[in-house]
């Protein structure tokens, strides 16, 4: 009997924190050109429950979002074809998705790609550093509250 109550105590203690079965119906989509950084957030998202879709461009990524929809864009600022910023903006001109929340990253550390990420209309920025799923997990959760 104490195995079933601690094991109901626990299962309650989890929706508390991920939500009733919220965060499972929920979409995030990652656009990163790298495979490494891409697998890492994927493998990091699905352990906490999240569907992730994935692709390595920006018009992939507008293709998506036209075709499945998210609820939320995470988005690489350096790409080749198609930067973080001008992705976020294209997204953003479109009035059916112009209120996804997107977040950008970057490895590089410079003031100027957190100001012009904001100014593009990305509801965060963050620094990819050791650490970053945390800071990532805590502001995905903010934005899908």
């Amino acid at each position: 009997v104490s195995f079933f109550l601690t094991f109901f105590a626990l299962l309650r203690l989890s929706s508390l924190f991920y939500g009733e079965g919220e965060t499972m119906s929920r979409t995030i989509l990652i656009v990163d050109d790298q495979p490494a950084s891409l697998a890492l957030l994927k493998i990091t998202l699905k352990r906490h429950k999240f569907k992730v879709l994935t692709c390595h461009s920006g018009d992939e990524a507008l293709a998506i979002i036209n075709q499945l929809g998210c609820d939320l864009v995470i988005i690489d600022l350096m790409m080749p074809d198609m930067n973080g910023i001008e992705l976020c903006q294209r997204i953003r001109a479109q009035s059916e998705y112009a209120q996804i929340p997107i977040i950008i990253y970057s490895a590089a550390q410079h003031l100027d790609n957190a100001r012009r990420s904001l100014e593009a209309g990305a509801n965060c920025f963050l620094t990819n550093t050791p650490g970053i799923q945390n800071q990532l997990l805590t502001k995905i959760r903010a934005l899908l509250d």
